[in-house]
């Protein structure tokens, strides 16, 4: 079956100033290869049939040869889901697996392979092994942390919430997953469905314009969808803040035009 990538690009990144000051966080270099670059060289050398990409912030900023650009112009005022329904708005998924990435984080060739591989129909990437990497970009890893629960099948049972306590971290979601047609028409009449309705169907409490993937997985699976936990061990880094970005010049090198993670 084909398969369709898409990269959620449109936020700000304040957190990367000056660096982003007048380029989306997405198109920041690590070794003079951009963040957004890197992904979709992955994707190409791996023949994924088409890769769209949400630009909001410096939209005029992205620009490479085949690919689909799809603008969300509320990018100062949504988050991700706003951005996840552009495009499924916008493009047929219909009969191919979609593979969906943030556009801030930087992974290797077999971190991508171990996904796109992977038979299951709904599968989530995680690190095992994130906890000294926490270390490394927070003085309190737990300030940024968030949960992530997995049953003794690897299925997901809970993601994304703050905690006080490693315990409920078993891994890390590193914001890189894959789903088959059928999930991804459900997001999307569910997205719709809350999006006219701003009736906050997918997470009591918040307003559609509010909601982060981790809440439409989290009602994936209240909704009894089996969400697969591929575990890796390192292989990928997050470029969200400054410290982040030294951190990441620091990992990374490149191998064959594509940023080698040596973390």
């Amino acid at each position: 079956m084909k398969t369709k990538q898409i990269i959620l690009a449109a936020g700000m990144g304040s957190r990367l100033y000056p660096l982003t000051e007048n380029i989306p966080k997405g198109m920041v270099t690590l070794h003079e290869i951009s963040i957004i670059e890197n992904q979709i060289n992955i994707a190409k050398k791996n023949n994924i049939e088409e890769v769209i990409i949400v630009t909001g912030y410096r939209s005029e900023k992205i620009i490479f040869e085949n690919i689909t650009k799809i603008i969300n112009d509320k990018y100062t005022t949504s988050n991700m889901i706003v951005s996840l329904d552009c495009a499924l708005a916008s493009i047929d998924f219909t009969e191919c697996n979609v593979i969906i990435s943030y556009a801030d984080i930087v992974y290797n060739e077999e971190v991508f392979n171990t996904l796109l591989s992977s038979k299951y129909a709904n599968s989530i990437v995680v690190d095992d092994n994130w906890l000294d990497y926490w270390r490394e970009r927070f003085d309190d890893p737990l300030s940024d942390a968030e949960s992530c629960m997995i049953n003794s099948s690897q299925i997901l049972t809970d993601i994304g919430q703050k905690t006080d306590s490693f315990d409920n971290i078993k891994s890390q979601y590193i914001g890189l997953m894959k789903f088959n047609s059928n999930t991804i028409q459900f997001m999307k009449s569910i997205i719709s469905d809350d999006r006219n309705n701003d009736n906050s169907f997918i997470c009591l409490g918040k307003s559609h314009n509010n909601l982060y993937m981790t809440d439409l997985l989290r009602y994936l699976i209240s909704q009894k969808f089996e969400l697969k936990a591929l575990r890796i061990n390192g292989g990928w880094l997050e470029i969200d803040s400054f410290r982040d970005y030294n951190i990441s010049l620091k990992y990374t090198k490149v191998v064959d035009y594509l940023l080698k993670v040596l973390r």
